[in-house]
């Protein structure tokens, strides 16, 4: 649908609009959700931007080597590029109203910061055993993790009790992930895990859907 881009990592959605990182253009692109090229350079002198979240007219992006996240408005205007800094290895990245949620991938951990910048607990959660948390989803008060080295998806609280550290296991390296909702009347009984796993260093597994 879309082609020619740099080291696509991160990706997400709002409206009929993507907005994906380019890790090796250090850019992020806009895109319509039919394929359609909005900006391919929306924002542009990135350093290895890894996740982005979207948040009303906000976009948060984490950049890996800086060690920052930045925060733009969804039409490419800069409001601060260090909006949080140093975090250790910032990968993935969930939005909540008020808070957001980054995995730090090299040592297991997901800190927790507010949209405006500051720190709320950067060790929100910690693994005890050798893992790799990258990809981060949120769903009402939980938080769906992935671990690429343990095969693993953990459930956790956005207050940082662990539901299930091994929700699903069994896992070929899984790195994104994103929550979707069916159309029911009681959407907190029923949700969809969409998950996107690394088999190699350059290929992708299918998605996969689990239904809880």
């Amino acid at each position: 649908m879309i082609s020619g881009l740099h080291g696509p990592t991160g990706i997400a959605v709002s409206g009929g609009n993507l907005f994906v990182t380019n890790s090796l253009a250090g850019t992020i692109g806009k895109y319509t959700t039919s394929g359609a090229i909005v900006n391919s350079a929306l924002v542009s002198g990135l350093s290895s931007p890894n996740g982005v979240a979207v948040s009303g007219e906000n976009l948060f992006v984490t950049n890996l080597l800086a060690g920052t996240i930045g925060k733009y408005t969804t039409s490419g205007a800069t409001v601060n590029p260090s909006l949080v800094s140093g975090v250790v290895t910032p990968f993935a990245i969930a939005v909540s109203e008020e808070n957001l949620f980054v995995t730090t991938g090299a040592y297991g951990v997901i800190g927790e910061y507010t949209t405006t910048g500051a720190t709320v607990n950067p060790a929100l959660i910690m693994i005890t055993t050798f893992g790799f948390m990258y990809g981060i989803a949120l769903s009402d008060e939980n938080l769906f993790v992935t671990d690429a080295i343990r095969g693993t998806i953990g459930k956790y609280t956005t207050s940082g009790i662990p539901v299930d550290a091994t929700l699903v296991s069994g896992l070929n390296q899984p790195v994104g992930i994103a929550v979707v909702f069916p159309s029911v009347a009681d959407r907190s009984s029923t949700w969809t895990l969409l998950l996107l796993g690394g088999a190699a260093a350059f290929g992708l597994n299918p998605l996969l859907r689990r239904r809880a």
